[in-house]
């Protein structure tokens, strides 16, 4: 079953209220069982070391983080043709906070949801070489579009609307005379 981000976003954003609030109003920062509850705590206290940073991803890793290792972007694009997009990447869904431009070199993609930002993630910027041939697929029970991005491809599902707005920006590019890569 695929996870819908924004139900997954709202069940950790409730889990992290509640466990605060009960912080909060106990006083406490440690378990009852696990020792005590002052804060003056041993040098070498588990508890009090700070968490692993996680290392990026390989550039051939599927999924946001892998497309944004692969093709890293200095930015979101300056004039998105759409704006809380929605965008499948495997079983995750970004349903309403995808960022999406087109440029001559190719399609720009980034997160941005309301109040939380880009969620640690960072833009790409995918070559028009990149983009392979599109298929057919479903989203969300709509029409939408299946394009494997690069080798070893990373597949992504936009909806069909989305993807005709991207030929037509892509096309008004060459239009205007602007050269756009292949």
């Amino acid at each position: 079953m695929p996870l819908d981000l924004h139900t997954l976003l709202l069940a950790a954003s409730v889990v992290v209220v509640l466990l605060l609030a009960r912080r909060i109003l106990t006083g406490r920062t440690r378990h009852p069982t696990s020792g005590p509850t002052d804060t003056a705590t041993p040098a070498g206290d588990a508890s009090r070391r700070p968490l692993p940073v996680p290392r990026d991803p390989p550039a051939d890793a599927g999924g946001w983080r892998g497309l944004a290792a692969r093709w890293p972007a200095a930015g979101p694009a300056a004039h998105p043709i759409a704006r809380r997009a929605t965008v499948a990447f495997g079983a995750v869904r970004w349903k309403n906070c995808v960022v999406v431009g087109v440029d001559p070199e190719g399609l720009l993609l980034a997160v941005r949801i309301p109040l939380l930002g880009s969620l640690g993630t960072r833009p790409a910027a995918v070559p028009w070489a990149a983009i392979g041939e599109p298929r057919p697929a479903r989203l969300y029970g709509s029409a939408a579009v299946l394009l494997p991005l690069g080798d070893p491809p990373i597949e992504m599902v936009v909806p069909l609307a989305l993807w005709r707005r991207i030929l037509d920006a892509r096309a008004a590019l060459a239009a205007a005379g602007t050269s756009v890569s292949p």
